[in-house]
C-alpha cells in the first residue's frame, strides 16, 4: 500500500541537524504555549517591520519573536500563525542583541528556555533536565541515524500488518511540544536502539518460569492468563507443569540483579529460562509489543524513565485496566451500534508474580517487575483491505524523502479536505458521546489512536492503551475496586473535559491539521472549519446541557485547554499533577 523511498546518500551529520532541529522547535513550541505567551513575551510579525535582518529571515512570511528578559530577542522564521503555538520553524534561530544577530545551537535555545522558565515561574532552576533534553537529542540523533541508512526489512508479515508495524516505527521525533520528547534514561543508547520500535527490528524475549501458586492474576473472564500462557509463549520442557511467563530482555537486565528474584531463584519456585525463540515486535510505546500470530499484545513493565516516568505496571495498573474492560464491557454492545466503526481495544487480564511470604518492599519488586497487561489484539479483525495506521505516525515529520500524507491522502486542497472530513467524522462524535453521555475519559492523543483505512478512506477507529481512562461523577458505579486502583479512575467534570478536549482537539487534531495543510493557510482555516462543523453537528444530533456548556464556547471562540508539559517536566512534578492553560482557537481563527 505505502511504498518508502530510501535515500542511501545522507551523510552522517545528517542525523544530527534533523534531532537537533526537531529539538529547537518542540523546545519553542512549548515555550511559548506554557511560558511566553501567557507572560505576554512574544509575537508574530511580517519581515519588514522588524527592521533590518539576517538575509533568511527576510525570505520568510512570519517571524517569530520572544523578548526575554535581558531584553534581548530570539527570532526564527515560521509558516502560519499558529493560535495553538504548533510553529514549524522554517530558519535557524538568532538570538538579537542591539543590532548584532547570533545563530543559536539547539543547546542555547534550551539553555535560554529553561533559564527564563525558572525567571518567569519564579522557580529555582531545575539541575536535570538539560542533561534529560541532551539525551533527548542523542536518542534521536540515534533513530534516526538508523532510519537513514537502513532500508524497510523484508515483508515478512501481510502487506497491511507490515504497513502497520511500519507506521507505530514513524515517531521519530516523538511529542512534537516536550522539551524532553525522546528521552530515555539509565539505559545504553545502542541497547535501546535494538528494542526500539523505530528501527523496525524484531526480538526474542527472556523468559522465567514459576510455580502456579505463584502467579498474580486479575482477569475479567477466569483462566485467561493461564490459555494465553499456554498457548501463545514458547514452552520450557516438554509437559511442563510450571508456568513461563515473559519478560522485556531490558526489564530481565534489571531483575536479574534485583534480591527479591534472587531470593525466588533460590527458594526454587522461580527459574531463568533466558532468551526463547519467538519474534516480537514493538509498538510505539516501547514496552507494548506483539507477535501477529497472538490474540493479545503484551504490556509489559519496563523500569526505563521514558519522557515523564519509568513505564512499569504498579499494583493498580494491573487492577485498574481489567476493571475499566469489564466496566466498558458492560455498554460495550450498545456503544458499537451507536458507533459501529469505533472499537476500543479491552484489556481483559493481567498478571505477575507474588510471594506472600516476602516482605512488603520484596512483593512490590515482583509485582511491579513482572507485571503486564494482556491488549485485545485486533490484526485479525481487519475488515477486508483495511491498513491499520497509528496516528502518530501518519501525522508525522517525513524522513527519507518519505511522505504517508501524500500516499494515502494526496497532495492538492480538495483531496486533503474530504479526507479530514471522513477523519474528523469518524473519530470526535463517539469521544464526546462516551464522555457526555457515559462518563468515559478516554485518552485520545495520536499515539492511543490506531484508523483503520480502506481504499484511501479512514473506516474504523481503534482505541488503545486504558491506562489514561478515567471516569466522571456521571459513570455507571464501578465494581468493587482497592483504593489506589479507584482513586486513579476517578475524574471530576471539568477534569474529564480538559482531558478530552487537549488530547483530541490540541494534541491529536491540532498536528493532524498542522501536516494536511502543510504550510497553506487557507487549507488550514478550511480543515479547522470541518471539527468545528463536526462539533455542531454532534450538539445537534447528540447535544446534553453539559455538552452545550462546553462545546458551544468553542464554537463562539472560547480557548481550549492544553497540558504544561514543559512546566510538569521544569517543575518535576509527576505527570497525573501537569496543570492546563488556555491557548488559542484555531476553530475561530482559522489556524
Amino acid at each position: 500500500m505505502l511504498q518508502q523511498v530510501m535515500n542511501t546518500q545522507y551523510k552522517p551529520t545528517e542525523a544530527r541537524a534533523l534531532a537537533e532541529e526537531a529539538a529547537i522547535a518542540a523546545l519553542l513550541r512549548c515555550f511559548c504555549r506554557e511560558v511566553a505567551a501567557p507572560c505576554k513575551k512574544h509575537g508574530l510579525s511580517r519581515p519588514a517591520i522588524l527592521g533590518p535582518l539576517p538575509a533568511v529571515l527576510n525570505r520568510v512570511p512570519w517571524i517569530l519573536h520572544i523578548t526575554l528578559s535581558d531584553r534581548s530577542v530570539l527570532m526564527v522564521g515560521v509558516e502560519a500563525i499558529a493560535p495553538l503555538h504548533d510553529y514549524t520553524c522554517t530558519t535557524p534561530v538568532f538570538r538579537k542583541v542591539g543590532r548584532r544577530f547570533t545563530a543559536q545551537t539547539w543547546e542555547d535555545v534550551a539553555t535560554i528556555v529553561y533559564t527564563e522558565t525558572a525567571t518567569l515561574s519564579n522557580a529555582s532552576p531545575n539541575s536535570e533536565i538539560m542533561d534529560q533534553t541532551r539525551n533527548s537529542v542523542a536518542v534521536t540523533e540515534r533513530l534516526v541515524a538508523h532510519r537513514l541508512s537502513s532500508p524497510l526489512p523484508g515483508m515478512r508479515d501481510n502487506e497491511a500488518v507490515q504497513t502497520y508495524f511500519n507506521s507505530e516505527s514513524n515517531l521519530l521525533f516523538g511529542h512534537p511540544s516536550h522539551p524532553t520528547p525522546k528521552s530515555r534514561e539509565g539505559i545504553d543508547i545502542d541497547l535501546l536502539a535494538h528494542y526500539a520500535p523505530e528501527t523496525r527490528q524484531s526480538f526474542d524475549l527472556h523468559y522465567v518460569e514459576v510455580e502456579p501458586q505463584f502467579l498474580w492474576t486479575y482477569e475479567v473472564a477466569a483462566g485467561t492468563c493461564n490459555k494465553f500462557l499456554e498457548h501463545a509463549m514458547p514452552a520450557a520442557t516438554p509437559g511442563a507443569s510450571r508456568i513461563v511467563i515473559p519478560v522485556h530482555p531490558i526489564q530481565a537486565q534489571w531483575l536479574l540483579h534485583e534480591p527479591a528474584v534472587t531470593r525466588a531463584f533460590s527458594e526454587g519456585w522461580l527459574r531463568d529460562l533466558g532468551i526463547l525463540a519467538k519474534p516480537y515486535r514493538a509498538t510505539s510505546s516501547v514496552r507494548t509489543i506483539i507477535n501477529p500470530h497472538d490474540l493479545y499484545f503484551l504490556k509489559l513493565s519496563l523500569h526505563v524513565r521514558m519522557t515523564n516516568c519509568v513505564r512499569k505496571n504498579a499494583a493498580y495498573e494491573l487492577e485498574s485496566a481489567v476493571a475499566i474492560t469489564s466496566w466498558l464491557n458492560h455498554d460495550r454492545a450498545t456503544r458499537e451500534k451507536q458507533f459501529p466503526h469505533l472499537r476500543v481495544l479491552g484489556e481483559p487480564a493481567s498478571y505477575s508474580i507474588d510471594a506472600p511470604h516476602f516482605d512488603s518492599n520484596e512483593r512490590q519488586t515482583l509485582i511491579e517487575g513482572f507485571g503486564t497487561i494482556l491488549r485485545e489484539s485486533f490484526l485479525h479483525s481487519l475488515d477486508p483491505g483495511e491498513t491499520p495506521l497509528v496516528a502518530g505516525g501518519l501525522f508525522s515529520s517525513p524522513v527519507c524523502g518519505s511522505n504517508w500524507l501524500n500516499h494515502i491522502v494526496g497532495t492538492n486542497d480538495a483531496d486533503r479536505l474530504a479526507w479530514f472530513d471522513v477523519y474528523v467524522t469518524a473519530l470526535v462524535p463517539p469521544i464526546l458521546y462516551c464522555l457526555f453521555h457515559e462518563g468515559i475519559v478516554f485518552e485520545p492523543h495520536l499515539q492511543n489512536v490506531v484508523v483503520g483505512v480502506v481504499g484511501k478512506y479512514p473506516r474504523t477507529i481503534y482505541l488503545r492503551d486504558l491506562e489514561g481512562t478515567k471516569r466522571t461523577p456521571r459513570a455507571r458505579p464501578l465494581d468493587s475496586l482497592g483504593h489506589a486502583a479507584r482513586r486513579s479512575m476517578e475524574y471530576t467534570e471539568d477534569a474529564g473535559w480538559q482531558r478530552v478536549a487537549y488530547c483530541l482537539f490540541v494534541n491529536h487534531l491540532g498536528e493532524a491539521i498542522r501536516h494536511l495543510a502543510n504550510g497553506r493557510d487557507g487549507l488550514r482555516t478550511k480543515l479547522w472549519h470541518c471539527v468545528a462543523n463536526t462539533i455542531a453537528d454532534y450538539q445537534r444530533e447528540y447535544g446534553t446541557i453539559e455538552s452545550e456548556s462546553r462545546l458551544l464556547p468553542l464554537l463562539k471562540g472560547g480557548p481550549l485547554p492544553a497540558k504544561t508539559l514543559l512546566l510538569t517536566r521544569f517543575h518535576q512534578r509527576p505527570d497525573r499533577e501537569a496543570r492546563s492553560i488556555s491557548v488559542g482557537n484555531p476553530m475561530i481563527f482559522g489556524g
